[in-house]
C-alpha cells in the first residue's frame, strides 16, 4: 500500500459544499480587515515619519551666517511721514549707523501722514541695538507719535515650503502685532530672546532661521523710538529623520529698538 503523507495533516480542511457563509460571520471578517487595515496604515504613518529629539550644544553652532544675523522687518508707522523716520543701527563694536538706506523701502501711508518701511539688513552676534526713529530727520516732526503696526518682523533665513518645522509661529510672534492702542509722544522697547535655528530636510536642503521671544514695554523718551532685544541661542536639525532641537547660550543682544 502506497504511504501517503496527508495522513499526519491536524488541520484537515472541510469541503466547500459542507461549509455555508453567515451574515454574521461576512460582518465579522469586514470588521477585522478594517481593524488590521488601519493598524497598517498607522503603523506606516509612524514609519515613515521623522522623529523629533532633543540635543544640547555645548560649543558654537553653525549658524550659515558667520557672524552676522540677516534681519527683515516690515512695519508701518501711522503718524509720522517717510521723510523723517530711518531705521539706526549700533552695537559694541563700534557700528553706527543713522538713517541706513541699503535694502530699505519707504512707502507712504494715511494720505502720506504715516510710513510702511521694508527692509533688510545684519546686526553683528554683540550686544547693540537698531531702532526706527527719526534721528537721522534734518528737522523732527511735530508730533512724534510712534504708533504702529508691525506687518513682519524675522531673523535669519525664510521657512516658506519647510512645513514639517514644529511651532513655526516661534519664527515670526509679532507678525501682525498691533500697537496702536498705545499712548502718543511714548517709546516701544520690545526685548527680544533670539533663538538661531539649523533646520536640514531629508533631501538635505539646510535653512537659517531664528526663533525669538519678546517683552513689550512703553516708556516716555525725548525722541520717541520703537524696538530693544536679548539674544540667546538654539538650535534645529532635521538630520535625514530626526528633528533635533540643541539649546545653547551664547551671547546678549540688548536692544533691538524701534
Amino acid at each position: 500500500m502506497q504511504f501517503d503523507i496527508r495522513r499526519f495533516d491536524i488541520y484537515r480542511k472541510i469541503p466547500k459544499d459542507l461549509t455555508q457563509p453567515t451574515n454574521t460571520g461576512a460582518a465579522i471578517s469586514l470588521a477585522c480587515i478594517s481593524f488590521i487595515s488601519t493598524l497598517l496604515l498607522i503603523e506606516l504613518y509612524y514609519f515613515i515619519t521623522p522623529e523629533v529629539a532633543s540635543e544640547l550644544f555645548v560649543d558654537i553652532p553653525e549658524s550659515g551666517h558667520a557672524d552676522r544675523i540677516p534681519v527683515h522687518i516690515d512695519i508701518t508707522v501711522l503718524n509720522i511721514g517717510c521723510q523723517y523716520v530711518g531705521i539706526d543701527i549700533q552695537d559694541d563694536l563700534g557700528r553706527h549707523e543713522v538713517g541706513f538706506i541699503d535694502n530699505t523701502l519707504k512707502t507712504p501711508e494715511n494720505n502720506g501722514a504715516g510710513c510702511r518701511i521694508n527692509a533688510s539688513f545684519k546686526i553683528n552676534r554683540v550686544p547693540g541695538n537698531f531702532h526706527i526713529s527719526t534721528h537721522s530727520a534734518s528737522s523732527q516732526p511735530t508730533d512724534g507719535d510712534m504708533k504702529h503696526v508691525i506687518h513682519e518682523l524675522t531673523f535669519g533665513d525664510t521657512i516658506k515650503g519647510f512645513r514639517q518645522i514644529p511651532n513655526r509661529k516661534a519664527f515670526h510672534p509679532l507678525r501682525r502685532f498691533n500697537n496702536t492702542n498705545r499712548p502718543s509722544h511714548a517709546s516701544h522697547d520690545y526685548l527680544l530672546k533670539i533663538v538661531p535655528t539649523i533646520y536640514e530636510d531629508l533631501g538635505s536642503v539646510r535653512r537659517y532661521p531664528y526663533q525669538f521671544t519678546f517683552f513689550y514695554r512703553v516708556s516716555i523718551r525725548s525722541i520717541p523710538i520703537v524696538f530693544s532685544a536679548s539674544l540667546i541661542t538654539r538650535i534645529i536639525q532635521f538630520l535625514k529623520s530626526k528633528l533635533l532641537l540643541p539649546v545653547r547660550y551664547f551671547a546678549q543682544y540688548n536692544k533691538l529698538s524701534l
